[in-house]
């Protein structure tokens, strides 16, 4: 059953002070929840109508700490969607360190106040289509774990990492590590037309 404290528990987690304090944060969505637990990723909580759950695989459920049914009027209550899906999972934010070496290794993104949670969905969506694994973006940028930006991102978060650092301090350390930057303007050389190295930071 789905307690009055779970409910107020999980509607807590729209908001990102509670988010950073609790080290978690909220999926929705069927193809989402089982993304997530295909990848193995740990999940605290994952509340869905009776039938969802019935249709996990055991050996994908060995990662669920916590399982409870529920019914679309309960599921209604704590989804931040209009119309909510057959389930929701509360998970466990990853513990991922940044290094300078990485940069070496391929394309990454910089991005500087991106306050649309939908721009940035989408980007870290496009990010993992072309295989950069890494994003760093300013301080001021939408925080990556807001709902809207998991939604847009149609589970691309599971492969791109997004890191939120001091810009100019991170672009300056790179340029001294050789690490080559590329603008991304709107009246600049079409990417298209323009190779661009194995490594380098694309900042937007």
């Amino acid at each position: 059953m789905l307690s009055k404290a779970k409910v107020t528990f999980i509607i807590s987690l729209q908001k990102k002070k509670a988010r950073e304090e609790e080290k978690l944060y909220v999926i929705e969505g069927d193809k989402l929840v089982k993304e997530f637990l295909e990848a193995r990723v740990p999940v605290r909580m994952l509340v869905a109508k009776p039938e969802f759950l019935n249709s996990i695989p055991q050996v994908h459920k060995q990662g669920i700490a916590e399982v409870i049914p529920a019914s679309y009027e309960e599921l209604e209550k704590i989804s931040s969607l209009t119309t909510p899906h057959n389930a929701l999972a509360v998970i466990e934010m990853p513990e991922i360190k940044t290094d300078i070496a990485d940069l070496k290794k391929g394309l990454t993104v910089a991005l500087d106040t991106v306050q649309d949670p939908g721009n940035l969905g989408t980007i870290i969506r496009a990010a993992a289509w072309f295989g950069i694994r890494n994003i760093y973006c300013s301080p001021d940028c939408v925080d990556v774990y807001n709902p809207k930006v998991i939604q847009s991102s149609m589970g691309a978060i599971l492969y791109v990492n997004v890191f939120y650092t001091d810009l100019r301090v991170f672009l300056d350390t790179s340029a001294k590590n050789k690490i080559r930057i590329f603008g991304a303007l709107m009246d600049g050389e079409s990417i298209y037309s323009y190779k661009l190295d194995n490594h380098g930071i694309i900042l937007h």
